[in-house]
């Protein structure tokens, strides 16, 4: 659903990984793994959803990963 973001963050020149998010709800080890990957990559995440970015921003960037709610 952040799509559009990820589009004028490339216009910018940010370089952005969008993920697909065809499946709505996604499992806690799916999701452990995207911050997992970002974190081993040195990305940042941005999410609309509220329960991934309260479990992982709450643990003070765990791995360093940096994961964002965005409203």
């Amino acid at each position: 659903m952040l799509g559009r973001l990820s589009r004028w963050l490339r216009v910018m020149g940010v370089d952005v990984e969008p993920i697909d998010e065809s499946e709505h709800k996604k499992s806690s080890a799916e999701c452990s793994a995207i911050v997992d990957a970002a974190a081993a990559l040195g990305r940042t995440v941005l999410t609309r959803d509220r329960k991934l970015a309260t479990r992982f921003a709450s643990d003070g960037g765990r791995l360093g990963a940096e994961v964002y709610l965005v409203e």
